[in-house]
C-alpha cells in the first residue's frame, strides 16, 4: 500500500514539474553553445555579418558580447542573430 501511495505522489510531483516547465520559454537541457555566424543590427541601420569567434551572454541582463572577425560588439540580445550551420 505504501508503495502505491509513494508512486502516486511521485507521479503527481512529476506532472506538476512538467506543467511548470511547459509554461517557460526555455529548454530544460540546452546543448547549443557554439554558433558559426552572427548578424548584428547597428544603431545606424547597418548590419554586421560574419564568422563568430566567441560570444557571451549575461545571465542577469539582456546584453550579449559577440566577437566577429576580431572586433568585439557589446549590444542587446534583440540586436543579434546567432546562426548554427
Amino acid at each position: 500500500m505504501k508503495k502505491k501511495i509513494i508512486c502516486l505522489l511521485l507521479t503527481i510531483v512529476f506532472i506538476l514539474i512538467t506543467i511548470c516547465f511547459a509554461g517557460c520559454n526555455m529548454s530544460v537541457i540546452d546543448t547549443t553553445y557554439s554558433f558559426d555566424k552572427a548578424m548584428i543590427s547597428m544603431p545606424d541601420g547597418t548590419v554586421v555579418k560574419g564568422r563568430v569567434e566567441s560570444w557571451k551572454d549575461y545571465e542577469d541582463s539582456d546584453a550579449i558580447q559577440v566577437e566577429i572577425d576580431g572586433k568585439v560588439y557589446y549590444t542587446f540580445l534583440n540586436n543579434v542573430v546567432l546562426i548554427k550551420e
